[in-house]
């Protein structure tokens, strides 16, 4: 005689199967993702590095912060992004086309809504443009506090989670600076990596420095255990 498997032992094997897939697949996806965030980083601090080095080389001088508004982020453009980016849409300083490629609202890495729509989207001070690869880049001619350009960079556009740390990370151009610091200007002009990171990042901060965490650690970590990892383990485990 065969011997084959009855339907109740079927259906209660399918039901375990999907059980596991449950708690599996998606955990296999989340690390996917952040695996993906970590390259897209990487290689937009790579990007703008060369792009820097080789305006640098063109131009024979530091790039110019240029004042606080609409007129300033023009210049900063048509000066240093247009000519060294693959770009595919250019909202510039119009709200109406920012909202076409920037999500709102934004969140920090706690949680908390603190950046909203008028931040970036209202304010004509603010330019922003759509790159090829899907990714936005926003700034400003300088911050209007110390002399630095901002960049924001969010990696899939207006798609959610738009928070800080999770797809949204800054670079900074200081005046008179030879490269890009990969972190935000919170951190003050000359601060480490490691100085950045523990003051916008790691141990449930806000997200404004995480760019350093990611380009010097590679991965995203400090979204499994801001309470106990620090800069020298690196990692959860």
């Amino acid at each position: 005689m065969k011997k084959g498997f009855t339907l109740a032992e079927v259906m209660i094997t399918m039901t375990i199967l999907g059980v596991v897939a449950t708690i599996v697949i998606p955990n296999v996806y989340e690390k996917y993702q952040r695996k993906l965030t970590v390259t897209k980083v990487k290689k937009m601090y790579s990007t703008i590095s060369n792009a820097y080095i080789i305006y640098l080389a063109e131009k024979r001088t530091y790039l110019n912060l240029r004042s606080d508004d609409a007129d300033g982020a023009n210049l900063i453009y048509k000066d240093f992004f247009e000519p060294y980016f693959q770009i595919s849409y250019v909202a510039e300083t119009d709200s109406q086309k920012k909202a076409q490629i920037i999500g709102s609202p934004f969140y920090l890495l706690s949680g908390e809504d603190k950046i909203t729509k008028r931040d970036y989207i209202s304010q004509d001070k603010y330019f922003a443009f759509k790159l090829k690869d899907g990714g936005v880049i926003w700034f400003r001619g300088n911050n209007g506090k110390t002399d630095i350009i901002p960049i924001w960079y969010d990696i899939n556009g207006i798609k959610k989670p738009n928070t800080l740390g999770k797809d949204i990370f800054i670079f900074s151009i200081f005046k008179d600076a030879d490269d890009i610091s990969p972190f935000d200007y919170e951190a003050g002009r000359g601060s480490t990596l490691k100085n950045a990171a523990e003051q916008g990042c790691i141990g449930k901060k806000d997200g404004w420095s995480c760019t350093s965490w990611v380009i010097a650690k590679g991965n995203m970590d400090y979204l499994d255990c801001p309470e106990t990892l620090t800069w020298e383990k690196g990692k959860c485990k």
